[in-house]
């Protein structure tokens, strides 16, 4: 018979090195946000806990929202297309 101790041993090592992961993740998604983003992100109300849990999927969320909504300056909108003249 197996000893079970060293399969969730197993699954615990797994389990951390995936928040390892991600905790690097986010340094490095924030590392590469612009100053704009950067400081809106640390402006919401729930930075805090993001930051402090360093959780990335919350981070992007957050990014996610001022980047595509229209109360965001329009960051990444698309530019307005002007018709050509013929000649």
């Amino acid at each position: 018979m197996k000893n079970l101790g060293s399969v969730h041993d197993g699954c615990n090592k797994s389990e951390e090195t995936q928040i390892q992961n991600m905790h690097s993740l986010y340094t490095v998604v924030m590392s590469l946000c612009d100053s704009i983003i950067e400081d809106k992100v640390k402006a919401h109300e729930d930075y805090p806990e993001i930051k402090c849990t360093r959780n990335t999927i919350k981070l992007l969320q957050v990014m996610k929202q001022y980047m595509y909504s229209n109360g965001s300056e329009a960051l990444h909108s698309e530019p307005k297309r002007t018709e050509r003249r013929k000649r």
